[in-house]
């Protein structure tokens, strides 16, 4: 409805006020009629072209490529052939819906994201302890502790409690 009052308004506007501009006394009435009809005329083709090829036919080429997307059936283009403002509305606002989704999905992704970084520390952290424990018994025994019986046992007694640690771990994780 908008696009059908531009053109014949300012059309109308625009040949009053070029009638008015000529003085009275300077054509016939028959002459005044004439001028505002030509004026109407010009000015209506020439508004008419100029909306119709610079602004609608824009906008409906934005609409055809919005159209494809509207998969939702609340925010989808009427059926009606020809521009509609309303659709255009609709399809902003889908895409607006869209956006605001993905973001919400990025931001998903990036607490995941974290959560796995932070749940991949703490078990390096866990699996590591045992194992310099186990390192540092071991290496003892073979700077020369093994001579010894005694600590021999104890240090491999030790070594071992870290190893069965440290694979009860591996067994929490895999469950």
């Amino acid at each position: 409805m908008f696009k059908k009052l531009i053109s014949p308004g300012i059309a109308l506007i625009s040949a009053v006020l070029i009638t008015l501009l000529v003085p009275k006394d300077a054509l016939t009435i028959r002459q005044h009629w004439t001028l505002l009809l030509l004026s109407f005329t010009v000015v209506y083709a020439t508004t008419y072209l100029v909306t119709e090829y610079l602004i609608f036919r824009e906008l409906r080429k934005l609409e055809d490529l919005l159209k494809p997307r509207l998969d939702d059936k609340s925010v989808s283009p009427e059926t009606n052939p020809g521009f509609h403002l309303p659709n255009m509305k609709n399809a902003w606002n889908y895409i607006t819906i869209l956006l605001h989704q993905k973001n919400d999905q990025i931001k998903k992704l990036e607490q995941m994201a974290d959560f796995r970084k932070r749940f991949i520390g703490d078990v390096s952290h866990e699996l590591k302890s045992p194992i310099f424990a186990a390192q540092g018994y071991i290496h003892t025994l073979l700077d020369g502790a093994l001579k010894d019986k005694e600590v021999r046992v104890k240090f491999l007694n030790k070594a071992g409690k870290s190893i069965d640690y440290m694979d009860s771990l591996v067994q929490d994780l895999l469950l």
